[in-house]
């Protein structure tokens, strides 16, 4: 899916490690394309089995072809999406709470009590700007 992403929005998808010398000399020349315009080797790398190496621009949807599983008159993405999603199925974000802060899994003493007198200066500092407007009103 994050190649699919890469594609659609222009980005380079490129893998690095810094235990391969060649590696850190393909990052070295990318960073110092993309930071000083030097020149770039414009090699592709599409073998699934080494490391990756696209430059944006330099691959299309249309050369990946169809997934080997799925059939379908839909999109090349949404084919992809879809044996994406039945390899890797995407569990439902647990909402969050209305107010983290109050939430007891999140408690830690310390910061709690600065908190707590942190929002009870807000109160009198709120109390004290209506004393203010309600006689400047006056």
């Amino acid at each position: 899916s994050s190649g699919i992403n890469a594609e659609y929005g222009g980005a380079h998808l490129c893998y690095f490690s810094s235990k391969m010398e060649q590696l850190v000399m393909r990052a070295r020349s990318l960073l110092g394309h993309l930071v000083f315009k030097t020149q770039l080797s414009k090699s592709t790398v599409t073998d699934h089995t080494k490391p990756v190496y696209i430059l944006a621009g330099m691959d299309a949807v249309s050369q990946i072809g169809s997934p080997p599983s799925v059939v379908g008159s839909r999109s090349l993405l949404e084919q992809w999406k879809q044996l994406f999603l039945s390899s890797f199925p995407q569990e439902p974000e647990a909402a969050m709470p209305e107010d983290p802060s109050k939430d007891r899994k999140y408690s830690e003493p310390l910061v709690d009590t600065v908190r707590a007198q942190k929002d009870e200066e807000l109160e009198r500092f709120r109390k004290a700007q209506e004393r203010k407007m309600r006689q400047s009103a006056i």
